[in-house]
């Protein structure tokens, strides 16, 4: 068999099938590359897409759903693409060649859209413009790439978001820019202030996002970009290979078939993924020594983000574990704190899932100890001091009766609060707890809307709890509200519970009104996410 011919005829079939994409046909597009060695032929294919991304830059948004379709079934190709993608960005950027860096740039932001790379590596390219080597041309493209990117940075990373439009803000106050530079920034900050909502094109929207296979790229890392699979190559295992390949693609053009027959009903074996008790383990050691082996949280973050590539872990795993080698600490450490900041500020996909691990661990309580307690509230704590996660969604969550909680959950919450009142202040606090967006929330907690004689053992009990705990400036407006309620028929109005279990964990723990850190001044909080100050590895291990 004639490899070297066969090669040829790949080569032909993939620069033809990719030339010919328009919105109206990838579906159709992607099954006639599936019917070629789309494996042995990703490198002609990640060549023939950015070349024509290059040339046709109006089908930018075609191109990367052809990659997001592909990438669903060979995962290969998408990561091939992504790093050719910002090796391409690398280059382009030195040589300075401003037309097609845009081109190569807008692409980028379209594979982010498509869920195909994370906007990790986008966030880094907008530090490097604004903050880094700072020119028009670098303002230029970094407001063209927010004009594209505006709304679904704000909805999945507007901590850091906030981060480059601060630094605009400063650029525009400093002055210096062209003043056509300037204008882009007014506008693009203006527009922005419309809140404008990220909605897909549903002619582009053609993979579920739960099956979407996203793939990290750092823009710090030298790119593996593969040119050796552009050019022909001796394979010795060339007919073994085939047979490999020709059993993935009768899979993948079955699944095709099924899918454009929706009427019949297909079961489809169930994915299991071994997460025994010993790999659990091994898994937890391993996020252990790599979040302790850092020198600074943002060295933390990074090196977990790979090891969760590598490793194939899903974000909830990673993020449990995190918090568990939070809890296992003998006092608690700030620098956990800001690792959990720095992921959750991330993605809304991954603020999600450290409100949902919030939840868990809370109910859950009962299964930890007085020290891991104390950390783990701490730990959240923090993490809602710095509006990464909002209050509404966390302690929302909380019903503080004698009955919706137990001895461990108070001891949690009272060490949330304590971090609480320790970063933002007592009155900041206050402030939080009666705003008119949140109180409504959080009547689990603070029961003062929509009350009724019914909850005064209710409101009595969340009066006695933070008294004990030493925060009663919170209680001012339950006490109004429960002075102004109708006394129960046949009822005594004597509700307390017991709060010697709190002591019961940690005898030392006592608090006052006044923290121990207080800021000075007032701040307006609008209680989303925002960014906060990063304390390096050294500063956090001696708080």
């Amino acid at each position: 068999m004639d490899q070297r011919k066969l090669w040829l005829q790949l080569r032909r079939a993939i620069g033809k099938h990719v030339a010919r994409a328009n919105k109206s046909n990838v579906k159709h597009i992607s099954i006639k590359l599936f019917e070629t060695n789309v494996v042995r032929g990703r490198g002609i294919l990640a060549r023939a897409i950015l070349a024509n991304v290059l040339t046709e830059p109006d089908k930018h948004a075609v191109f990367a759903l052809l990659v997001s379709v592909l990438n669903l079934k060979v995962p290969q190709i998408g990561e091939l693409v992504a790093a050719r993608t910002v090796a391409l960005w690398k280059y382009l950027y030195m040589k300075n060649d401003c037309t097609r860096i845009f081109r190569v740039l807008l692409f980028l932001c379209e594979l982010i859209k498509q869920k195909v790379v994370e906007d990790v590596v986008l966030l880094q390219i907008l530090q490097l413009l604004v903050e880094e080597s700072v020119t028009d041309d670098s303002v230029h493209l970094a407001s063209f790439a927010l004009e594209n990117m505006l709304a679904y940075l704000d909805q999945n990373a507007k901590t850091s978001a906030n981060l480059i439009y601060d630094q605009l803000r400063n650029m525009l106050q400093e002055g210096g820019l062209l003043e056509k530079r300037r204008n882009d920034i007014q506008y693009l900050l203006e527009h922005r202030r419309n809140r404008p909502k990220y909605l897909i094109d549903p002619e582009l929207d053609l993979v579920e996002g739960t099956e979407k296979a996203t793939h990290y790229v750092d823009l710090t890392d030298l790119q593996e970009p593969g040119t050796d699979l552009n050019y022909f190559q001796e394979d010795p295992e060339f007919e073994v290979a085939e047979a490999t390949y020709s059993q993935l693609q009768r899979q993948i053009l079955a699944e095709e078939v099924r899918q454009e027959r929706p009427s019949e009903k297909v079961e489809h074996p169930q994915k299991t993924t071994d997460m025994t008790d010993k790999t659990l383990l091994q898994h937890q050691k391993t996020i252990y020594l790599t979040v302790m082996s850092s020198m600074s949280a943002d060295e933390a973050v990074h090196k977990l983000l790979r090891v969760r590539q590598k490793q194939k872990l899903e974000q909830a795993v990673l993020v449990d574990m995190i918090v568990k080698c939070c809890a296992q600490e003998k006092t608690y450490s700030k620098y956990f704190g800001v690792i959990g900041e720095k992921m959750s500020g991330m993605s809304q996909e991954w603020n999600n899932t450290f409100t949902n691990e919030f939840q868990q661990k809370y109910d859950t309580c009962y299964q930890y100890e007085g020290s891991q307690l104390r950390n783990m509230g701490k730990f959240f704590g923090h993490l809602i001091a710095s509006d990464n996660l909002r209050p509404q969604e966390t302690l929302g969550h909380v019903e503080l009766t004698e009955t919706g909680t137990n001895s461990a959950s108070r001891v949690f919450i009272k060490f949330l609060f304590q971090e609480l009142v320790e970063e933002m202040g007592v009155n900041e606090v206050k402030r939080l707890v009666q705003d008119p967006e949140v109180k409504p929330t959080l009547r689990g907690m603070f029961p003062v809307v929509l009350v009724d004689e019914l909850d005064q053992a209710h409101i009595m009990f969340s009066i006695n709890y933070f008294t004990a705990i030493g925060l009663g400036v919170l209680t001012e407006e339950m006490r109004q509200v429960l002075k102004n309620l109708p006394e129960p028929r046949g009822r005594r109005s004597s509700s307390s519970g017991s709060y010697s279990d709190l002591a019961s964990y940690s005898r030392s723990e006592s608090y006052s009104r006044s923290p121990s850190r207080s800021r000075s001044g007032s701040r307006s909080r609008s209680w989303s996410r925002s960014p906060s100050r990063t304390p390096s590895r050294e500063a956090e291990s001696k708080e």
